[in-house]
């Protein structure tokens, strides 16, 4: 596995203009979440309708996936401001339990990746359905559920390592 280098040159704007715009998100999330006017010297912002059937869904069940771009931009203003707003106020272990989830969840790629995966959605079904004993051994017995996808998951792992014998060594040293 190779090492990667930090490379300072162009990437530090890039960064800083990130940050910059992720701090903007938050403060517009907020003010929409608080109700207050926009910024003086900004334009007004347009009311978040996320859905014609709630004005105002709970961000956490919506179906956010096929939402118009502007539409869009307002679920994320709100939901990071949420997010900031509540883990400012938590501990270390909780904070640490919020990070791993977002590890999970960057590294849920399907059933390539059978633990991330069942994991994300449980928290999914949770808050589209509610979530039963039934719907927890249903994502692991069922048939395309955590056991068969585990299963898949070890056996391409025997099969690529081998047919690329090669690649597996060199990434292990």
């Amino acid at each position: 596995m190779q090492k990667r280098t930090k490379q300072k040159s162009a990437r530090e704007p890039e960064t800083i203009n990130r940050v910059a715009g992720v701090q903007e998100l938050f403060e517009r999330g907020r003010r929409i979440i608080a109700g207050l006017p926009p910024q003086p010297n900004t334009e007004p912002e347009p009311a978040p309708e996320l859905s014609q059937a709630h004005p105002n869904p709970d961000l956490l069940r919506a179906q956010l996936h096929d939402l118009p771009d502007h539409q869009a931009e307002n679920a994320r203003a709100m939901l990071l401001a949420m997010i900031l707003k509540s883990i400012s106020e938590k501990d270390a272990p909780r904070l640490q339990t919020v990070a791993r989830f977002v590890e999970i969840a960057e590294n849920d790629c399907g059933t390539v990746t059978p633990a991330e995966n069942f994991i994300v959605d449980l928290v999914d079904r949770h808050f589209y359905d509610g979530l039963t004993p039934e719907d927890a051994l249903a994502e692991i017995e069922g048939s395309s559920g955590f056991r068969i996808n585990f299963n898949e998951a070890v056996e391409l792992a025997k099969r690529f390592n081998t047919q690329y014998p090669q690649l597996t060594k060199a990434e292990a040293r």
